[in-house]
């Protein structure tokens, strides 16, 4: 696991790309590496973290007698049967057992096509020096993190956004688009990032970058697909499941360092553990997160029959909710964006980071199996009307629902477009529209639970839960593995018809069944629990102050987002107990913390 950052174009201060892989040095501590190739005047380089071929794994990296050099931040876990592939072509690999080294051999090879033939996480650069071409791709899931920016006849990339923002060239103007998208969806989706200049690479996507004319372009290279598996009935699921998901975790346990496993006490994390424990594995170390005084939502007790159950060592890290709010400030500057999704796993990925450099996280369980019961607003009529109701009551455009009826109800937005321009925004494009960008690239196609699951794949998964992920888990040095988001395992769950899959009385039916014979009845039947921050009791007391700085004239006038009345039409109203908004207040707060804290970090850098 790394960090990949480069640059186009002739380095007018030499330690530049230095700084750039510098602050980004906890996604990879032992080791970096730097290239500059003089005849297409790039500049490459790295932090590695080790967990494959710790001593051989070194990078920028070079094959077919130095014409391609690579960076590459992931792990390909069927490398094995690449390099077989590779070698049966002809060609002699140096390394002993390189997953990095395989990827330029597969391009020389096969060309774009080999990024059907990887099945990981990876974002990583080729540099064909011969041709005066950069090549990067991002995995399937969007897993692991690739940003880039096209300025002054420059291409440059990095694993986090802070990293390009020391680049002189590349300014540090606000995307507003992206500020709305984020007040709808608590994320910023790809391609967009919160500055203008700097873009996410969408997940599955791959683009072509050549030097010498500055031609770019982006493609998809894969998207879900529904394609039946006609050899299964419904009686042969639960068997074909448990299989299949014990072939993905054994897979992605490839590793030449210990791995440990987050452990919530649901059924997806303790489903990774019974697969782990199948192979015999040393003893496992599990990681559980309780809140002091929080007992109806504390999964500690599931967790501990799950432990039990398997013979794990189980760790426990108990903290206060108040840690959350004394730990926002090192949230932030590793999110690099304004994020107002799950929080709490940062302590849980802090104390394994003590312990191991590898972990396993039931991560995607919930988009293939259920989506949340997204669906159900799409599916039933008394539902959908409900949703159309309860969409335009809260200020919701009409137009918008005629013209984007299913991206309008995907999920409820935490302000909707009308409410953003009357509570929020002054003077931004009230012509752009979440609702609409979203429908752009809705799957119509599609029956309507495989469209939800398509669009969790390309935005709810990476944008929130994986972009969290991997953030929380990289600040503190440690790789976070999802084998529940292994290429096989989704490609051959998808195949599985989506009214077999998901229930509406019970959305993991069918993964329930499947792990019967291997969890305990508590765990299997217990009900998904969720964290909940008390908001409200913050808001209105040890962050009311936070309210009123943020709101203030003086703040505002600085700032230049928000409406001057923002505290009369929105903050007051909510202080004094007379609308309930709570989500959106919080929403907000995060937003004006993040830019606080942006603002205060740059002025430093100046």
């Amino acid at each position: 696991m790394c960090g990949i950052v480069g640059f186009t174009g002739a380095n007018s201060e030499p330690g530049l790309i230095k700084a750039m892989n510098s602050i980004q040095k906890h996604r990879g501590p032992d080791d970096e590496g730097y290239f500059f190739c003089t005849r297409n005047n790039t500049h490459l380089s790295m932090v590695r973290l080790s967990i494959l071929d710790e001593a051989g794994g070194h990078q920028p990296m070079f094959a077919i007698n130095q014409r391609y050099c690579i960076v590459f931040n992931g792990e390909i876990f069927n490398y094995k049967e690449l390099r077989t592939l590779i070698e049966g072509k002809g060609y002699k690999l140096k390394s002993s057992h390189s997953d990095t080294e395989v990827l330029p051999y597969l391009y020389h090879i096969y060309g774009i096509s080999m990024l059907n033939m990887l099945n990981g996480m990876f974002a990583f650069v080729i540099l064909d020096r011969e041709k005066g071409e950069i090549f990067f791709a991002r995995d399937h899931s969007g897993i692991k993190p690739f940003y880039y920016s096209l300025s002054k006849a420059r291409f440059s990339f990095a694993s986090e956004i802070k990293s390009l923002k020391l680049l002189p060239w590349i300014d540090s103007n606000i995307n507003y688009d992206a500020v709305s998208d984020y007040f709808s969806f608590q994320s910023i989706p790809s391609p967009k990032t919160i500055y203008e200049n700097i873009q996410s690479l969408p997940s599955a996507s791959y683009g072509i970058y050549r030097i010498n004319n500055h031609n770019f372009e982006i493609k998809k290279y894969w998207a879900p697909s529904f394609e039946r598996n006609e050899n299964l009935n419904k009686d042969d699921y639960p068997e074909f499941i448990r299989g299949e998901l014990l072939a993905a975790v054994n897979r992605w346990s490839l590793s030449d360092v210990p791995i440990a496993c987050s452990l919530s006490g649901g059924l997806d994390s303790a489903a990774i553990v019974a697969c782990m424990s199948k192979f015999g594995n040393k003893k496992i170390k599990t990681y559980t997160l309780g809140f002091e005084g929080a007992q109806a939502i504390d999964e500690r007790p599931l967790a501990r029959l799950v432990s039990r159950n398997f013979g794990t060592e189980h760790i426990e890290i108990v903290i206060e909710s108040s840690n959350l709010l004394r730990s926002i400030d090192k949230m932030f500057f590793h999110l690099d964006q304004p994020y107002a999704g799950g929080l709490p796993s940062w302590f849980v990925y802090e104390a394994m980071a003590k312990d191991v450099k590898v972990a396993m996280s039931g991560v995607g369980g919930d988009e293939l199996f259920g989506n949340y019961g997204k669906w159900l607003w799409y599916q039933n009529q008394k539902n959908k009307l409900r949703a159309m109701y309860d969409f335009l009551r809260r200020g919701g455009s009409a137009r918008s629902l005629v013209k984007n009826l299913e991206a309008s109800l995907y999920k409820p937005m935490i302000f909707n477009d009308i409410e953003k321009f009357k509570y929020l925004f002054q003077g931004l494009n009230q012509e752009y529209s979440s609702v609409s960008d979203m429908d752009k690239s809705w799957p119509k196609s599609l029956k309507e639970m495989d469209q939800i699951t398509s669009v969790d794949f390309s935005r709810q998964l990476p944008d929130e839960f994986l972009y969290m992920t991997d953030r929380f888990s990289m600040a503190h040095s440690l790789e976070i593995r999802t084998p529940m988001l292994d290429q096989k395992f989704v490609k051959n769950m998808l195949a599985i018809p989506s009214s077999n899959r998901t229930d509406r009385l019970d959305f993991k039916y069918l993964l329930r069944k499947s792990l019967e014979k291997w969890l305990p009845n508590e765990v299997i039947n217990a009900p998904k629990k969720g964290f909940v921050l008390p908001m409200d009791l913050w808001l209105k007391s040890s962050l009311k102050n936070d309210l009123l700085f943020f709101s203030s004239a003086s703040f505002l006038t600085r700032q230049n987002i928000f409406k001057a009345d923002i505290r009369k039409s929105l903050i007051n109203p909510y202080l004094d107990g007379n609308t309930n908004n709570v989500e959106q207040i919080w929403t907000w707060w995060l937003f004006q913390k993040w830019w606080n804290n942006n603002e205060n970090l740059d002025n430093q850098s100046l």
